[in-house]
């Protein structure tokens, strides 16, 4: 059961509680020490206890006593009453909420000390697992996601400000400090788990921008090792109406994990110096470095941008010189370089077109500024992302993703046009400019395939063999006669580099033969239609050619031997 509504309920019970119709019914019926309580009326407590103390524990149909009512008005003076008539400090309502739990909830130091003193037991556990000690801690005004299955508790939506992400305010942090420690001296127990989450109390804490508490909760000896349980989880994955059901693992979020997901800066030093491990890792693969570039919904084993991206310099930088890994990957090869990329270029994928800018430049500055910053410390821009799955958008968004498989933070650059982010990674000498993929492409090829001619440029700037062929016979040309919109300029370029229009691959094709395609009928390249833009075959024809002509009056100039063209597989000259 939701905490927040228990509270609901019992709220709404003491409106009810308050109304004339029920004090007129109270009054008609000999009135009870529950009624008195219900009602905040502490003369006739008074009178009620020296004629019935044995109804001090009376319980109403929400298993609510005198004293929970009491508690629950924040009435100390009815509190003491009750107490001192022999309330029993441990009596729970339906819901296994005690006084104490109540008390602690609501903020109140004096209700607490005097429950405590009363010997009410901080170790009791409501229906959801949770003590008195875990409903201590406040939580943030604005709770935006979802606390779903063992993940982060908390998430704030893009637009939030940073005013609200600095909640709850002070004086409720200190307040419920000193309930933690009234707890702490009657020995609350700090490492429990509720039975919903699987959460502790410092896991709160740390997700909760609670720093003080956590170092409390440190100071006695709560575990910074402990995780929340790992899940399966099944999510629909893939374009609306053809999605996919996979099974994916969440949760083992770690206190520093849920700290650094939550940009919780004085939390993490705090848990940090207390000796958690810098290297620790949730059930996707995330570290601690990841989730302070990329504070996403830690729910989801994939790279899905639902709120946006918010790169924390300072905690990426402490924990950078606390020995993180800056190349350490998620299950899905996302480090925190591809992180940052994303986050220089500002897109989301809900309501957004992958290709499209975000318009918010202090984002896509932090970007930046965190590539540079990882960069500095070692960072490969050569690891590839290995799977890029969204799930639940649409099939164009779903299809644009896929252009991400295998892409490297470098390519990923490359892809969302950033020339200077390509410049910064080739000036580190860490790009590895001919490195092949199990296919045999090189990072060339895949920067065709990308459409990107900026990365084309900075890879041939860099060194880059424009005469590479990958395993099938293909060099970054024949890419580029393929399927590349805007693929005329990148092909005029790899011409004005030196690729050659006439290398044939394993299917006896060259680029200029499949080029050629679109201006002959039926050409064809296997089972597969080739239909480059004319702009292409235009671009590798005059490359051949050396005229200005049209690409039909080049075709038609040149020899038949020159222009043989390949149909499924078997090589012709054109009629």
């Amino acid at each position: 059961m939701n905490r927040h509504l228990v509270w609901v309920g019992v709220a709404a019970a003491c409106l009810l509680a308050d109304t004339p119709a029920l004090a007129a019914e109270t009054s008609a019926a000999s009135p009870t020490i529950l009624d008195a309580a219900k009602a905040g009326d502490r003369r006739a407590l008074a009178k009620l206890v020296k004629r019935a103390r044995a109804e001090v524990n009376e319980a109403d149909q929400w298993g609510q006593t005198p004293l929970a009512w009491a508690v629950n008005r924040l009435d100390r003076t009815l509190v003491a009453d009750l107490l001192r008539a022999g309330a029993d400090a441990n009596r729970a309502n339906i819901y296994g909420i005690t006084p104490l739990m109540m008390a602690a909830t609501s903020g109140d130091v004096p209700i607490v000390e005097a429950l405590l003193a009363a010997k009410a037991d901080p170790n009791v556990r409501n229906q959801a697992g949770e003590t008195a000690l875990m409903l201590a801690i406040p939580v943030k005004k604005r709770v935006f996601g979802s606390n779903y299955q063992g993940a982060s508790p908390l998430q704030l939506p893009s637009d939030a400000t940073e005013a609200e992400r600095v909640t709850p305010d002070a004086t409720a942090q200190q307040t419920a400090l000193a309930i933690v420690d009234a707890l702490l001296k009657r020995g609350a127990t700090v490492d429990v788990r509720d039975t919903e989450f699987g959460q502790t109390a410092l896991m709160r804490a740390a997700a909760s921008s609670n720093a003080d508490i956590a170092r409390r909760l440190l100071s006695h000896g709560a575990d910074t090792n402990l995780a929340t349980p790992v899940r399966d989880v099944k999510m629909p994955f893939g374009p609306e109406f053809v999605a996919t059901i996979k099974v994916i693992k969440v949760g083992g979020f770690t206190p520093l994990l849920l700290a650094a997901s939550q940009g919780n800066l004085a939390t993490v030093a705090a848990l940090l110096d207390a000796g958690a491990d810098v290297k620790q890792r949730s059930a996707d693969g995330s570290t601690a470095l990841l989730l302070s570039v990329y504070r996403h919904t830690p729910l989801l084993a994939t790279w899905a941008l639902d709120f946006g991206i918010y790169p924390d310099l300072a905690m990426a930088k402490l924990l950078l010189d606390r020995g993180s890994d800056p190349s350490a990957a998620n299950v899905n090869g996302v480090t925190p370089l591809a992180a940052a990329v994303f986050a220089a270029h500002g897109a989301e994928m809900r309501g957004q077109s992958l290709d499209e800018k975000f318009t918010d430049i202090s984002n896509e500055a932090m970007g930046e500024a965190a590539v540079a910053l990882l960069l500095e410390h070692g960072a490969d821009p050569n690891v590839p992302i290995r799977n890029f799955i969204v799930p639940g958008i649409n099939g164009q968004d779903a299809r644009q993703a896929s252009r991400f498989n295998h892409v490297s933070p470098f390519l990923l650059a490359a892809a969302l046009n950033k020339p200077k982010l390509l410049t910064a990674m080739i000036d580190t000498r860490r790009v590895q400019i001919n490195a092949r993929r199990e296919n045999g492409n090189t990072p060339l090829m895949d920067a065709v395939q990308l459409h990107s001619l900026v990365g084309v440029e900075a890879l041939i700037g860099a060194g880059a063999d424009v005469s590479a062929t990958n395993n099938d016979g293909r060099t970054a040309l024949h890419f580029a006669a393929s399927d590349a919109p805007g693929g005329g300029a990148i092909a005029r370029y790899l011409l004005k580099s030196g690729a050659r229009v006439d290398t044939i691959d394993k299917q006896g094709q060259s680029p200029l033969d499949i080029a050629r395609l679109p201006l002959a009928e039926g050409g064809r390249v296997g089972a597969f239609r080739m239909t480059p833009p004319p702009d292409v075959a235009l671009a590798l024809i005059k490359g051949l050619s050396g005229t200005g002509e049209s690409g039909r009056e080049v075709l038609a100039a040149l020899k038949p031997s020159t222009l043989a063209l390949t149909t499924q597989g078997k090589r012709r000259p054109l009629p």
